[in-house]
């Protein structure tokens, strides 16, 4: 009979936490899938800008920074890395809380596991996706290889 007690007992507890909302479930619209738009496609949109031949970012480190909702992300496009058909071989984003982190004072760090899941379009175009209930801002540093029908080097 105790056991059945202290089995009762820890089932109203385990009731009582989920309905409080102590559980990890997200209870408002927070974790709906977003809008995924691209960037840098249209060339009157806003772009990012080259550092370089061969380095992309989204916004520079002193500017304001994307909004990166949960659930959302971006189609990154570099139009010049498209034409001259180059791989993105390097891919590195940068999360805070803040839209302008070094204005503000606040921090930022690069992201990892499923606050930045990146895939590979094609040649010149990435997507990078937030799969967590938590919104950021981002900016993304892209880098590129040689042209995929460039010869190999003798």
């Amino acid at each position: 009979m105790r056991k059945k007690g202290i089995a009762l007992a820890f089932a109203a507890v385990a009731i009582v936490l989920g309905a409080s909302g102590a559980g990890p479930a997200c209870f408002d619209r927070q974790c709906d899938p977003g809008a995924a738009p691209n960037y840098g496609e249209n060339p009157s949109d806003p772009k990012g800008h080259l550092v370089d031949d061969d380095t992309w970012e989204t916004t520079a480190i002193d500017a304001p920074w994307l909004p990166y909702s949960a659930n959302t992300g971006y189609t990154l496009v570099v139009l010049p890395w498209v034409a001259q058909n180059r791989p993105i071989v390097e891919m590195h984003a940068y999360l805070s809380g803040s839209s302008q982190p070094s204005a503000s004072g606040n921090n930022f760090a690069e992201g990892s596991g499923n606050s930045v899941e990146f895939s590979q379009q094609k040649a010149g175009q990435i997507f990078i996706y937030n799969a967590t209930c938590a919104n950021f801002f981002v900016r993304v540093v892209l880098r590129a290889g040689r042209p995929l029908d460039a010869g190999v080097a003798e």
